[in-house]
């Protein structure tokens, strides 16, 4: 035991375990409030990190690599809490990078693993007002597939470029903007788009689709609203169109 200040220049080696109370400066004196402080400089090797930890686990338990959890003192109240905040990577003088990342996330595939997961994110609960396990308050760029198992919700305008398939999807070949089929050959299993405007309750606009009606045949129509429930204002199957109620047209008709 060691009461006093202990100076050591050149290498220390430890064998066996070390216990460090109170805070711990590397690179620099300790910071009061910071557990652990790294201030190094290192100039040298082609790749080169601050802090590497590559361990072997034994395998006899679920593993974790690097485990973090925070605690907050009872009785009191904070504003905010992280268990892991990330810097930016930083430049000095003139310094360029050309690509910084807050979490870079290697491959974590190899042979021997079943399932892979880059980033995983347990379902969040409990919280009193809002339970999310991702917010991105800035822009996304997915370039892989997406799956999504549950509804999505959009507030604000989207945009689409190329082909949106609901259900089986479109070929590249078909110039088709929307496809929304149904493999489902029960009767009244209509698919249809709607664009309308709700004013109160009140719709007003236009849908269209088609289905199987209930003697199993096929059909599309058109249907309008003007402040009540869907009219059906046309009608096709393989007869031919019908329109239904009075029709009018304004202006030359070929």
């Amino acid at each position: 035991m060691v009461a006093a200040g202990v100076s050591v220049t050149g290498t220390l080696a430890v064998t066996g375990t070390t216990n460090l109370v109170g805070v711990v400066g590397i690179g620099s004196a300790s910071t009061p409030g910071v557990a652990l402080r790294i201030l190094t400089t290192t100039t040298s090797g082609t790749n080169q990190a601050g802090l590497v930890w590559d361990g072997t686990l034994s395998g006899t338990a679920t593993s974790d690599v690097f485990s973090a959890t925070s605690q907050i003192v009872d009785g009191t109240s904070v504003t905010s809490a992280a268990v892991l905040q990330v810097g930016r990577a930083g430049a000095l003088g003139t310094a360029t990078v050309t690509n910084a990342y807050g979490l870079n996330v290697t491959n974590q595939g190899r042979t021997g693993q079943t399932n892979v997961y880059g980033i995983y994110i347990a379902a969040q609960s409990g919280a009193a007002t809002l339970n999310w396990g991702l917010y991105n308050a800035g822009t996304s760029s997915l370039q892989g597939a997406v799956t999504l198992a549950s509804t999505l919700a959009v507030t604000g305008t989207s945009t689409l470029t190329g082909q949106l398939s609901l259900g089986t999807p479109a070929t590249a070949a078909q110039v088709i903007v929307l496809d929304a089929q149904c493999t489902s050959v029960a009767a009244n299993r209509d698919r249809r788009a709607r664009f309308v405007v709700n004013n109160g309750g009140a719709l007003h606009g236009a849908e269209f689709g088609g289905g199987l009606n209930a003697s199993g045949s096929g059909f599309g129509g058109i249907w309008g609203y003007v402040g009540a429930g869907a009219v059906q204002v046309a009608s096709f199957d393989t007869a031919g169109w019908q329109a239904l109620g009075t029709f009018a047209v304004a202006g030359t008709t070929t």
